[in-house]
């Protein structure tokens, strides 16, 4: 006899509207591309998807190799996996534990922010300030 579970659901393509009223009932997030690949080609070189549930305050379960890496601290905002017993290991353990959950929630949410626009724009801006004074300082030195 087959067993329903009636709290997770698969979806694949959702729309934006979908998504973000799904990131409102959601706690955990799993993303698991590259789990079993041997072509670094499939696996995730950087995982936008999970830094985006990350700020919609979920936890991400996440495959253990490329982007993944740098985004998700092991057992600090999120869990990096490579199995599926690992997978229902730690997404089991936060179920459970709404306290360590809710840890995890609150640095997740901090770490997204090292991947906001903002951000971005204005290390974006500072590289490109300190390329051009670079410049300037070479071609004034070299113009003699």
């Amino acid at each position: 006899m087959e067993k329903k579970i009636d709290y997770i659901e698969l979806l694949v393509n959702v729309s934006g509207d979908k998504l973000k009223e799904l990131y409102c009932k959601a706690k955990i997030f799993w993303y698991l591309c590259g789990l079993d690949q041997t072509d670094p080609a499939l696996v995730e070189h950087f995982g936008m998807t999970i830094v985006e549930a990350m700020e919609n305050k979920l936890v991400p379960i996440v495959f253990d190799g490329g982007g993944q890496r740098e985004i998700v601290d092991h057992g600090e905002c999120g869990y990096r996996v490579k199995n599926i017993f690992h997978l229902i290991k730690y997404t089991y353990e936060l179920i459970r534990d709404e306290k360590k959950r809710e840890q995890f929630i609150e640095k997740s949410v901090v770490k997204s922010k090292l991947y906001s626009r903002e951000r971005f724009e204005s290390n974006f801006k500072e590289y490109f300030t300190e390329l051009i004074k670079e410049y300037r300082e070479f071609k004034k030195t070299n113009e003699n």
